[in-house]
């Protein structure tokens, strides 16, 4: 199998040269996820270490059943949106995916610290996955994750989430004798309360409770007012923008930075129109980044999603950001590299 610097499991630049194997063959369990570390890939250009993840058929089965019935439900019943389902849907979709690999390792060769690059991934699924599929739909394995499988002899009655990091060097280390891999779970979204603002707000509280810890934050408002956002000059010529949203001021008690939790509007923005096609849909999604001037440093903002027209009721979601696995780092010897 062919593997290059910086490219993802599609291809290649033409200019590339194709990286050395140093075979590996290591497995181990991060909590309860079985991965398997086939090998690191070496050149002057730098490194690439491919990861294979275990997943449970059982797991992907019931994840695949429930997901797939609740998106076609959301279809029918939503004609006129390209998003099929709402943001908060789409947090508890991934944070229920037993193939969502959203991780990140960080890798040393040498007691050296590589730069992490880009990454990829392939899923693989066994025909009884696929089978049970909707027979209007086409749904089959992609042929670089049967290479993959083929490669690195993946056992074939589970499903398997395949990974692809590229690292960078200052100095080439074409020999390691040492690997040493730091694996960083990304969090996942939460939804745990909501709660509505129309018109003042002053005053109102709402309790909420991190999903995981039990811990008892107690939210103050402290005022929603309506904002509108210019967008002359910002982004593409023939588009019109949604401009109309609110801004909501709040504290939190005990104190928790946006890594902890944070408050969302639970309606998505309205979908750009383009003015030369009498206000058909346009492609791409309206989003505004708040800077706004905050004479209290103890108060936080939250902005609502952007509409064509004021909307002055807003439903909210309280979000907390979870890490389902503690950090691990794991290392080990290298057998001899290629000549």
């Amino acid at each position: 199998m062919n593997v290059y610097h910086n490219s993802a499991f599609y291809g290649h630049d033409r200019y590339a040269k194709k990286l050395k194997p140093l075979a590996i063959q290591k497995t181990f369990f991060w909590e309860m996820q079985e991965i398997y570390i086939p090998a690191v890939y070496l050149g002057k250009s730098g490194a690439v270490l491919d990861i294979c993840a275990k997943i449970s058929v059982e797991a992907m089965a019931a994840f695949l059943k429930k997901w797939h019935r609740r998106q076609t439900t959301a279809e029918s019943a939503n004609n006129m949106k390209n998003t099929i389902i709402t943001m908060e849907a789409l947090d508890e979709m991934q944070a229920e995916n037993p193939a969502h690999g959203d991780f990140a390792i960080d890798m040393c060769l040498d007691h050296t610290p590589l730069t992490r690059r880009i990454s990829s991934s392939l899923q693989w699924y066994p025909s009884d996955i696929l089978q049970k599929q909707s027979a209007n739909e086409i749904w089959k394995n992609e042929k670089e994750a049967e290479q993959l499988m083929d490669a690195y002899h993946c056992d074939r009655s589970f499903c398997w989430h395949f990974g692809r990091i590229s690292y960078d060097w200052d100095k080439p280390i074409l020999f390691p004798q040492k690997i040493c891999l730091q694996l960083k779970d990304h969090p996942i979204s939460l939804t745990a309360e909501h709660f509505t603002t129309n018109g003042p707000c002053g005053g109102k509280t709402i309790t909420s409770f991190h999903p995981v810890t039990g811990q008892k934050y107690t939210l103050t408002l402290h005022g929603c007012e309506p904002m509108q956002t210019d967008f002359t000059g910002i982004g593409k010529k023939g588009i019109l923008y949604p401009e109309y949203s609110q801004l909501l001021s709040y504290d939190i008690s005990p104190n928790a930075d946006r890594t902890v939790l944070d408050i969302k509007d639970c309606s998505d923005c309205d979908e750009p129109k383009s003015i030369q096609k009498k206000y058909s849909h346009a492609d791409g999604a309206s989003a505004v980044f708040w800077a706004g001037k905050n004479t209290d440093p103890k108060l936080r903002t939250a902005l609502s999603s952007l509409h064509f027209k004021p909307v002055s009721e807003i439903q909210w979601r309280i979000v907390y950001f979870i890490k389902r696995r503690e950090d691990m780092e794991i290392s080990f010897l290298l057998p001899q590299a290629p000549p």
